[in-house]
């Protein structure tokens, strides 16, 4: 469920990336950070959604401590949005747009 729904968002964020025509290699960074940051936020009440239809009421886990659908909803919500730092993080620190690679750059 959770690809499915991620396969629809895609489709959306694609959508946003040929609308936004660009030829600078800025403005095609910015399409790539705006992807990911729209995809991000249509897949967090997309995530709610399938786990509210796939899961059961309770959950059984490791001895035998019952959960809710919302703590599986709660640890995908962190990995989506922890994605989402350590792309903007990565982004900053490898792209020679910002501080740190061009200090390195010169002092190389």
């Amino acid at each position: 469920m959770i690809s499915a729904f991620g396969i629809v968002i895609s489709l959306i964020t694609t959508l946003f990336a040929y609308s936004s025509k660009t030829e600078s290699f800025r403005g095609v960074s910015d399409v790539l950070k705006y992807q990911l940051f729209i995809s991000t936020i249509l897949a967090t009440p997309a995530l709610y959604l399938a786990s509210y239809l796939t899961l059961p009421d309770r959950l059984y886990g490791f001895a035998s401590v019952d959960r809710e659908p919302i703590d599986a909803w709660y640890c995908t919500l962190f990995g989506l949005w922890s994605g989402l730092i350590i792309g903007y993080t990565t982004e900053y620190y490898t792209s020679h747009s910002y501080a740190p690679v061009r200090e390195v750059a010169k002092s190389c």
